[in-house]
């Protein structure tokens, strides 16, 4: 028998087409991805909590704390600590939320699936109801001010690197360094035929090839002069002769150049924050009760 109270499903292709840039960018945002562990823990929890309890009390009880805890070691092969635990909770009293404002809606009407698919069509109704403005460039404005790490150009290095041989001490990597340093002598060809060029290296790209520690020494040497620093094993030495060739200063973004690719992410974070309000305010109908941990 055909759900009568199902909410409407549009054409997949004229849904996806239809919809704004910042509802795609709600696609990675935390308050989507909860449903996914959402769903396995009302699975979990069906044995826990009555499915029709309509009660305005959400108890974080023991049992419920100890089948969080075993979801997440059943993943991540060990159980969360208090940090990783309790946004894991928060997310587990928004999906009782979700779910409860959804029967009060009588969502649930002919529809015997697992809370997952109920909780799911009320997600879908606070997310179509989201009304998300145009902001103007003074939000924009504050947007990038708040945001500079991810649009401003950080300083970037040209710098040349010669591996050092595994197992050779300081005094060996220095006399390397020495060797190529040497002005009043050709440097050896078997030195100089191992020496690689890097551009455009940024600080983060530098860490990951050879370390922080690398990184932080080659952002303060002097250019055009070789020197041995240690660097994370891991890059296949323990040392490498280097020499800064250039130094790209720091560029802070330009806002009227980035202004355009600012209006999604803005969007994207307003929709955000006014989906986590709407939850919110559902949320303020009910008592939670945080009990101890088991």
């Amino acid at each position: 028998m055909p759900d009568t109270n199902a909410v409407p499903t549009p054409d997949l292709a004229t849904t996806r087409a239809s919809r704004p840039a910042w509802w795609r960018g709600l696609l990675h945002e935390p308050l989507v991805h909860f449903m996914a562990l959402g769903g396995l823990l009302f699975a979990a929890s069906a044995v826990l909590a009555p499915a029709q309890d309509t009660s305005r009390v959400i108890a974080v009880t023991p049992a419920v704390r100890a089948e969080i805890t075993a979801l997440y070691a059943g993943t991540h092969g060990r159980p969360p600590n208090e940090a990783e635990l309790a946004p894991l909770i928060e997310n587990w009293v928004r999906t009782q939320i979700l779910y409860r404002e959804a029967l009060a809606l009588g969502l649930d009407k002919g529809d015997e699936m697992i809370r997952e698919r109920i909780t799911h069509k009320m997600n879908l109704l606070v997310f179509s109801s989201l009304r998300v403005p145009v902001p103007t460039d003074d939000e924009l404005r504050a947007y990038l001010e708040a945001n500079r790490a991810a649009y401003d150009q950080p300083a970037r290095y040209d710098f040349l690197g010669l591996l050092v041989e595994p197992g050779l001490t300081r005094e060996q990597a220095e006399a390397q360094a020495q060797a190529l340093s040497d002005e009043e002598n050709d440097p050896p060809a078997d030195l100089v035929g191992r020496v690689r060029a890097y551009a455009n290296r940024d600080r983060a790209g530098i860490a990951a090839l050879f370390g922080t520690a690398f990184a932080d020494t080659l952002a303060g040497m002097a250019q055009d002069t070789w020197r041995a620093v240690p660097i994370n094993p891991s890059a296949g030495a323990e040392w490498l002769v280097t020499r800064v060739a250039r130094m790209h200063p720091p560029r802070a973004a330009d806002f009227d150049t980035i202004k355009p690719n600012l209006v999604d992410p803005w969007q994207t974070a307003a929709a955000r924050a006014l989906a986590q309000k709407a939850v919110a305010d559902m949320g303020a109908r009910y008592t939670i009760l945080n009990g101890p941990a088991p």
